[in-house]
């Protein structure tokens, strides 16, 4: 990375993968200027149109997504397997629009049914786009993440500037292309190459952002928002707990911790970074995960972390942790040669709460395993970090789930799963919730459902007389409520006073 442009690096080889030039603010205001020339025309192509557009583009990843892997994997250093979660879940996201864009579309276009008293009032509800949405999205998922906010939105209207990650732009410039083959408007969805300073010109022009990433960087992209009085929808991050009872199927509480700690080297916002164990059952699910761990293979089974910040703040953690006498009882340490930024798999166990990797987020192949006695315990520690994505819980009691899921958890995070891991996101037909600074202190995420299609358009309530009070000619001109009163004021406003 290096001012006016940006140095791709595979960060499996430290090798350059491409040069790109970084946009500037001037070039924002272009972006915008095209976008919302687009945006004019887009908004008025009907829905059918719109959607036919997207199952063309779902195909073509369907019958290219090599193209995309090809793409993916020299800027993220990922496995194969790992790669495809991000192909998949932009199919995903269109199967959600192919099954119920088109439907919630005509829901706010029909009018609501109102109480029998104002049923002369015809109300609709329609939904007007945003404009141009700002999408700011990280490198850990490079298309899984910005293509939950940019389908969406350009289905419901708006044009989209999308700033990737300078880490991952490659990913981007290649779905746009994508876009292009399969008939969308050149304009509707432009990529801005850059760093910092590119988001932040981003949230000066656009009329909705959002944006996944850091906290710190979260914090500044809604100062911006509140500033210009703009929408805007942020996640930052989790710290998700796995919480292990000691009536859990062990065979797949193993299977689980291990693809939740370690999939995509832990660089999943739902990623497990805590797990607790029941006593009981705490040395056999030690000994066991550290058997599976111990066999993964580089290259295989896990890729490198993806940029050498990460990789830092990962070795900081650990290094700190074993300062303060954790027990690294796997990995811990670098692997390879000097080139590439790889990490082998890590566990520790025998930390403490005033441990960084107890509190703070790792996003890398980390997990501490802390063993519990009362349940009481396990939640207060799952619940303790300022984050607050996803939690899963392992028991073989169905209503013991639910109570737990139903009780402090659902206070304190915001998608919870028995017996799985992270597959929420793959329901798409479900919002994607947050608690706590995952999603800001005044924000909702709300990706994916409903509310996540309506983050980007904006309600009108719009209302029309259609005949008198009741069909009554004597309120033709006059409502019974208006002034000057009279004689039926008091009756009518008695009636509606019981009649609700």
């Amino acid at each position: 990375m290096v001012g006016n442009k940006i140095i791709v690096i595979n960060p499996a080889n430290s090798e350059t993968v491409e040069e790109l030039p970084v946009h500037n603010a001037s070039d924002l205001d272009v972006l915008a200027q095209d976008a919302r020339t687009a945006q004019k025309k887009w908004k008025t192509v009907p829905f059918s149109e719109r959607l036919e557009l997207f199952k063309n583009l779902k195909h073509f990843i369907q019958h290219n997504y090599q193209e995309f892997v090809t793409t993916i994997q020299p800027e993220t250093g990922k496995t194969c397997p790992d790669t495809m979660v991000d192909v998949i879940s932009m199919v995903a996201q269109i199967h959600n629009i192919e099954k119920n864009g088109i439907g919630r579309v005509l829901e706010f276009q029909k009018p609501i049914k109102s109480h029998p008293f104002l049923r002369n009032k015809i109300t609709t509800v329609p939904r007007r786009p945003k404009g141009v949405v700002g999408v700011i999205s990280p490198w850990n998922l490079p298309l899984a993440i910005p293509a939950a906010d940019i389908f969406p939105a350009i289905f419901r209207g708006n044009a989209v500037i999308w700033k990737p990650s300078e880490f991952t732009p490659l990913s981007a410039l290649k779905l746009k292309d994508a876009m292009n083959k399969v008939g969308f408007p050149g304009n509707l969805l432009q990529v801005a190459i850059g760093y910092g300073e590119t988001g932040a010109a981003l949230c000066e022009t656009v009329d909705c952002v959002a944006f996944t990433g850091s906290c710190a960087t979260g914090e500044k992209v809604k100062a911006i928002c509140d500033r210009r009085h703009i929408s805007h929808h942020l996640e930052m991050g989790g710290k998700a707990p796995a919480i292990v009872l000691a009536d859990a199927d062990i065979d797949r509480a193993v299977y689980g911790l291990l693809y939740g700690a370690f999939s995509n080297n832990g660089h999943y916002c739902k990623a497990f970074e805590i797990a607790l164990v029941h006593l009981s059952i705490f040395d056999e699910v030690v000994d066991r995960l550290l058997h599976l761990v111990n066999n993964l293979v580089p290259g295989k089974d896990y890729g490198p972390i993806i940029t050498k910040p990460q990789l830092e703040i990962i070795k900081n953690q650990v290094e700190q942790a074993r300062n303060l006498h954790a027990y690294v009882a796997t990995g811990g340490l670098e692997i390879g040669e000097a080139r590439g930024y790889w990490y082998k798999p890590t566990v520790l166990l025998y930390t403490t709460e005033d441990m960084d990797v107890v509190r703070k987020e790792t996003f890398g192949p980390v997990l501490p395993i802390i063993p519990f006695d009362k349940e009481e315990e396990a939640i207060r520690i799952a619940t303790m970090s300022h984050l607050g994505l996803n939690a899963s819980i392992f028991t073989r009691n169905e209503k013991k789930f639910y109570e737990l899921a139903n009780g402090i958890l659902a206070d304190h995070i915001g998608n919870i799963v028995g017996n799985d891991v992270m597959i929420n996101w793959f329901i798409t037909e479900a919002p994607q919730c947050g608690r706590k600074y995952s999603v800001a202190p005044v924000c909702g995420l709300e990706r994916h459902g409903r509310s996540g299609d309506e983050r980007f358009d904006t309600p009108n309530t719009i209302i029309w007389h259609k005949h008198s009070f009741f069909h009554l000619p004597f309120f033709k001109n006059k409502e019974p409520w208006w002034l000057p009163y009279g004689g039926l004021t008091n009756l009518t406003l008695k009636t509606f006073l019981w009649g609700f």
